[in-house]
């Protein structure tokens, strides 16, 4: 058991390494001599001396002066170490709040919706109705949100079940998937449950959707390359940069996990990922599409943009237009 236990730490470990730094900062306070010092667990990434971090959801930019892990002085700091981190910058402690995060700058995700999979207690003393008031426990953070439930007809909780769900929060937090959370009830004299955040940029339209619940189903897979071969083989047209984002890792990082049944392609400045066989729909109905209005308009030299995208939108996503 012992062996196991190391084993399943060391690999968890790995994995947290592998995308930008990120710490939920739980004191923030001033130094004689040093000056601006915030202290956390580092729950993703590494941070060295002299790196630049972003302050969520103020979004401020600071240098990391100095660091401490685990009581010493270091050179670089990672995931799951204590971290003091002394900072400089056009801040100061009064203006950091309990449950701010430090983050990569180029992983730097914030919003006021997240979308979860959340499970209610057996134990909890009453049943949760859709848009329930709750209070939200994630990172070093406390603060109210609103719990709407996306999936199922009845729009309400029973103890014990499971439900896919938006959080709708007072203020902007920092999130990642996979990132665990606690609900208590508004006034806070019980634990109703947890959960894991899905997708950290939650959509305030659409949350019911059926190829939204298909999205979020998806993201419960065990691994990045399991959820994108299913959102693929559903048919649905994946934005590589936000998939690959909210798991704390660049894009590149997943260009060998797709599937060789998928098709990876540019549009409207980003990167996407379709199923090859809805990649030569897309063509063959656009192929068709022109050669028809070329029949109906010999007199004109070529189509509008305008026209060719309003007719791909009715079966296709604007991307595959591009």
């Amino acid at each position: 058991l012992k062996t196991y236990l190391l084993q399943h730490a060391q690999q968890l470990r790995e994995q947290r390494a592998e995308g930008g730094f990120r710490l939920s900062i739980d004191r923030a306070f001033t130094a004689r001599g040093a000056g601006l010092v915030v202290t956390g667990t580092a729950s993703a990434g590494v941070v060295r001396t002299g790196d630049k971090l972003l302050l969520l959801p103020c979004e401020r930019e600071v240098r990391v002066r100095g660091l401490r892990a685990q009581d010493e002085t270091v050179e670089s700091a990672g995931a799951g170490q204590r971290v003091a981190l002394n900072l400089a910058g056009k801040l100061d402690a009064a203006e950091i709040e309990r449950g701010d995060w430090l983050v990569d700058p180029a992983c730097a995700l914030s919003s006021p919706r997240l979308d979860v999979a959340f499970s209610l207690l057996p134990g909890a003393p009453f049943p949760l109705k859709h848009l329930a008031p709750v209070k939200l426990y994630i990172g070093a953070k406390r603060l109210a949100a609103r719990l709407a439930l996306v999936d199922g007809a009845e729009r309400r909780l029973h103890p014990g079940e499971h439900c896919l769900a938006q959080l709708i929060l007072e203020k902007p937090v920092s999130a990642m998937l996979g990132e665990r959370f606690l609900l208590r009830d508004q006034a806070e004299k019980c634990i109703l449950g947890g959960g894991t955040v899905l997708d950290p940029l939650g959509p305030k339209f659409g949350k019911s959707r059926p190829g939204r619940l298909a999205w979020l189903r998806a993201m419960q897979a065990p691994t990045a390359e399991q959820s994108l071969a299913r959102l693929l083989e559903q048919g649905q047209l994946v934005e590589l940069d936000r998939f690959w984002a909210i798991r704390n890792r660049p894009v590149d990082a997943g260009a060998d996990a797709l599937p060789d049944e998928a098709c990876r392609f540019e549009s409207e400045g980003k990167r996407w990922a379709v199923k090859r066989s809805r990649w030569s729909a897309a063509g063959q109905y656009l192929t068709q599409w022109v050669e028809h209005w070329h029949q109906v308009h010999p007199e004109q030299p070529g189509v509008k943009m305008t026209d060719l995208k309003a007719a791909m939108a009715e079966g296709f996503e604007s991307a595959l237009a591009m």
